[in-house]
């Protein structure tokens, strides 16, 4: 799953800045979550609550009872109850964040408006409940919903993929799934649905799914399997398959969220960079950093020395030996400084600028691991 980091839900600030994409690993294993009263997990969740989703580190109060915590900003403590009030819906493990013009995040002048406990009436169960819930979350009426599925059947060309307003309403008070399949898929898309999550609403068990063999009339050509009609070529890169090995798969959205995220229009592989190697990081976000985004024509070098880590720009550098180096750099006298922001002491680097090292440009999207 990818979430979006909104301004007025910013409670993992500044591990996670708004307007960043995450991605969520449903899959949590037993070790992560411990009920010990009192303790704070150390990963960060995503939770759903009555007024929608969050992502935000956990403190367990007693038996199923959690608590939100703020890792920077003043929000107000709430107690959720488990799964009356709220649900944990996965672990984050990786983020994609933009580095330049980044959003300041907002706490409401009354932080507990958004975070009132609320128990979720028994009729939210089921498949009304899930199209109910996941369309207040998106904040659509069925008007509203109807009119976007419009926009969908127009631009697929086929009607089957409009919904009216009162079959929205419907599918909702009858808790039934509708007939078509184009109308299952207009849902998923309107409400942010995952399909398996639909069927699983819907009593369909997805695990009885696909034991039955395609018949064959359904196959055409030589290249059906065991006729040996093709052979498939593969080319390996070690640094591409160590790369989408750890991405897993995908997302469809990155295709077009790259160049408003990075702020650049016609991206190009040479803009780029693979950070998934082993190197002595200058920079926390570096560690578990697996790709960049470098705008090359910002080449001019500056140093804000009293913002915040998560506001100091990054750049990278070319070295004459040929490598490369990720660090915020000030330019000194004619000299490139890399300055490291670790824990650990480590003294800065120096080169003289355009002779030992340049300036490729300054990083304006990072991908990285978290946890």
């Amino acid at each position: 799953m990818y979430v979006k980091i909104g301004r007025e839900d910013a409670l993992a600030f500044p591990d996670l800045l708004p307007g960043s994409i995450v991605r969520v690993n449903p899959e949590i294993s037993e070790g992560l979550l411990s009920e010990e009263d009192g303790r704070a997990l150390g990963r960060i969740f995503l939770i759903e609550h009555s007024k929608g989703l969050c992502c935000c580190r956990l403190r367990w109060q007693g038996k199923n009872r959690i608590i939100p915590l703020s890792s920077h900003l003043p929000y107000a403590y709430i107690e959720l109850h488990i799964p009356s009030e709220a649900r944990i819906l996965g672990v984050v493990d990786m983020e994609i964040r933009r580095l330049s013009d980044t959003e300041q995040p907002a706490v409401l002048g009354d932080p507990t408006r958004g975070w009132r406990s609320e128990r979720w009436d028994q009729q939210e169960r089921g498949l009304g409940g899930l199209l109910r819930r996941a369309r207040r979350r998106a904040a659509l009426s069925f008007r509203e919903a109807s009119a976007m599925s419009r926009r969908i059947a127009d631009f697929l060309g086929d009607e089957r993929y409009f919904a009216a307003a009162g079959s929205l309403s419907d599918y909702e008070a009858r808790d039934t799934p509708p007939r078509h399949i184009h109308k299952v898929l207009t849902l998923c898309l309107l409400y942010g649905v995952q399909f398996s999550e639909f069927l699983n609403a819907a009593g369909i068990a997805m695990e009885e799914l696909g034991a039955n063999e395609i018949p064959a009339g359904f196959i055409s050509g030589p290249e059906r399997a065991g006729t040996g009609g093709t052979t498939e070529i593969q080319i390996r890169n070690p640094t591409l398959d160590s790369l989408l090995a750890r991405f897993v798969a995908l997302p469809f959205f990155l295709r077009k969220y790259l160049e408003p995220l990075s702020g650049m229009k016609k991206l190009s592989l040479r803009d780029f960079f693979w950070v998934g190697a082993e190197f002595e990081a200058f920079h926390p976000y570096l560690k578990d950093g697996l790709l960049l985004i470098v705008n090359r024509r910002k080449k001019r070098v500056i140093h804000l020395r009293p913002l915040p880590l998560w506001r100091q720009p990054l750049y990278v550098l070319e070295t004459r030996t040929g490598g490369y180096l990720c660090a915020c750099c000030s330019l000194e006298d004619g000299v490139l400084v890399a300055h490291p922001y670790l824990t650990d002491f480590q003294p800065s680097l120096q080169f003289r600028n355009r002779d030992d090292a340049e300036v490729v440009g300054q990083v304006v999207a990072i991908a990285r691991r978290l946890g």
